[in-house]
């Protein structure tokens, strides 16, 4: 499949899924974050092409495109960490995209994901180390939490880079460790079982905005989010943070799967109930961010079979 219109098609599912709204507790076309605006997530967007570009050249240095991604996105908004696990989200789907002959190689997403998991094995210990260097860029210490005694070594550990090259460990290693507190890891090792869902339900709606919301809102109701378990949570080891945050988190679940039963997006009473629930979760700084990047996947996955606006 042509590398442009697979990076295009990303940018756009990115652009879509920020579009998107009310999405509860993310920022969105009518509302900002203290520090992070709209304006710098659409600059975060942008800053993914060249670089979901080169995977669906075949590039599989999945932790220099991510770092990558990083950098050029800092280097021109000042809103912080934006696209960090949508990119590690998408870049795998680009290239496994980029090996298909047309779209339509790829209307059996499950095949997709699969290859996109597969891909993620082949990069090594250095590519493990970029996104490392990606990850601390990103995040600070405090939401990222410990980890110690597991089968990979902290982020912020000081011989982390020398460790993981000691012990061979491929981007798939360190995503699947790190599955059991962030869903996006666990997604990009799984085959996108989240993201597969997430087409469907996304496909089956014309308006796009209620196609995104909606989408976004069964998503968290059915996972969670580790994003705002991070930060909700309490404990250092980062598996005892996030298990804290995803309990004090069952309540924005429970409305969400209220919203949904009224229709959501689809109807009014959906909508106010949905606005409510924004308003409650803005209060409280909790934004969904994992969810929002696997929305993200959703759509670039449902674009790629060749969904159109």
């Amino acid at each position: 499949m042509d590398p442009d219109r697979v990076a295009f098609l990303g940018v756009s599912a990115s652009l879509l899924e920020l579009a998107g709204w009310p999405k509860p507790g993310n920022v969105h076309r009518t509302a900002d974050f203290p520090g992070t605006r709209f304006e710098h997530f659409m600059v975060g967007a942008a800053s993914l092409f060249p670089f979901l570009r080169k995977a669906a050249l075949g590039d599989n240095h999945f932790g220099s495109l991510t770092l990558g991604h990083v950098r050029l996105s800092y280097s021109v908004q000042t809103g912080g960490n934006t696209h960090l696990g949508t990119a590690m989200a998408l870049l795998p789907l680009a290239h496994a995209a980029g090996k298909a002959q047309a779209i339509g190689d790829f209307t059996d997403l499950a095949s997709l994901g699969s290859a996109a998991t597969e891909s993620l094995r082949t990069a090594g210990p250095e590519e493990s180390a970029r996104l490392y260097e990606a990850i601390r860029i990103s995040m600070n210490r405090e939401a990222l939490g410990k980890y110690e005694g597991g089968d990979v070594p902290d982020v912020n550990d000081p011989r982390a880079e020398e460790k993981l090259k000691e012990e061979g460990l491929s981007v798939f290693d360190v995503l699947r460790a790190s599955s059991g507190w962030d869903m996006v890891a666990a997604e990009v090792t799984s085959g996108y079982p989240i993201s597969l869902e997430g087409s469907r339900i996304y496909l089956s709606y014309e308006d796009p905005n209620a196609a995104c919301v909606n989408t976004f809102l069964r998503i968290l109701v059915d996972h969670g989010d580790t994003f705002i378990a991070r930060a909700a949570g309490r404990g250092e080891d980062i598996r005892e943070k996030v298990a804290d945050g995803m309990k004090k988190m069952a309540w924005v679940r429970e409305e969400a799967a209220e919203a949904l039963e009224l229709g959501g997006l689809s109807t009014d009473e959906g909508r106010r109930a949905v606005q409510e629930l924004d308003a409650k979760m803005r209060s409280l700084e909790w934004s969904p961010g994992s969810v929002a990047d696997l929305v993200a996947s959703s759509i670039f996955m449902a674009l790629l079979i060749g969904k159109k606006i």
